[in-house]
């Protein structure tokens, strides 16, 4: 073995000996602490729960800040996905379950690497580790994303609809209820959500606002901000108003709709060349392999 190899495997040992105590430290000190936060852990978004109380436990050692800047505006997104009451708690978890699978997977894969000698091994570990850490972030961004679409999808159907019945004369609450009625959907489901809460006595401008902060959408922040502005007139004109506004929601829809259509056509472009160039080298290839030179 040279000095070099050997300077890299102790090196290597050294990493994972060091997070190796700071595994068996968090375990030894949290290890049957945090038992109704782990059994609460949805398994189907989090693997290996049960030793999650490494990741509680470095939030709780290493005074991990849950309430800073960083920390509200993530909640803020999580609360599109989450009651407004759990959102805490799946902010706190997603955060351990980070820390979890890096002092997991480091000091895992450091010991196996300077044990086998191979360098890979702790590379793929880290990189692996890196991987957790980031994608719990980009779920959740994936996830908003997807119900925005989503939202805006139904939005210009709900909008003309809700329209046409309160230009026939039904009054605002009568007309969601109506435009909602057996519809399924995001959409559908936050204005069912500000129904019950009116019908549970909280007022219509409380209600509107929690539900657009439970979708955090310009377009319907501006239907929320469009009704409250009516009501407070006395309600004429709103639904000459919402007319207006869907003709402009439908354009801006058939725009969007071209755009990922030809954004779409232009992302086929790159398995088509690949094809053709796969089929060239296949023809071209076999014909200067036959050629006497």
């Amino acid at each position: 073995m040279d000095m070099s190899t050997w300077y890299l495997q102790a090196g290597l040992a050294a990493v994972g000996g060091v997070f190796s105590l700071l595994w068996i430290f968090l375990y030894l000190k949290y290890g049957s602490k945090f038992k109704e936060y782990i059994a609460a852990v949805d398994t189907s978004q989090y693997l290996g729960r049960s030793i999650f109380f490494i990741g509680y436990g470095a939030v709780e050692l290493f005074h991990f800040d849950l309430y800073g800047e960083r920390a509200q505006a993530k909640k803020k997104l999580m609360a599109e996905l989450y009651e407004t009451d759990y959102v805490p708690f799946h902010y706190y978890t997603k955060i351990a379950a980070q820390f979890t699978y890096v002092l997991t997977l480091i000091p895992l894969s450091c010991l196996i690497s300077a044990i086998s000698g191979s360098v890979e091994v702790a590379v793929i570990g880290i990189l692996v580790a890196v991987v957790f850490a980031v994608y719990f972030d980009e779920d959740i961004k994936s996830k908003v994303n997807t119900r925005h679409e989503n939202m805006m999808a139904d939005y210009p159907h709900m909008l003309s609809k809700l329209a046409l019945l309160i230009n026939a004369g039904l009054p605002l609450q009568e007309a969601l209820k109506k435009t909602v009625e057996g519809k399924r959907g995001e959409l559908y489901d936050v204005i069912n959500d500000a129904l019950q809460a009116m019908g549970n006595g909280v007022p219509l401008v409380v209600a509107l606002k929690e539900m657009t902060d439970h979708a955090d959408i310009p377009e319907l922040k501006k239907f929320g901000t469009i009704v409250v502005q009516n009501m407070e007139k006395g309600s004429a004109g709103l639904g000459e108003r919402l007319l207006e506004v869907s003709g402009g929601v439908w354009l801006e829809r058939k725009s969007y709709a071209r755009q990922m259509g030809e954004a779409a056509s232009s992302k086929l472009m790159i398995p088509t060349m690949m094809i053709f160039l796969g089929i060239l080298i296949m023809v071209i290839v076999p014909m200067f392999t036959s050629m006497n030179f």
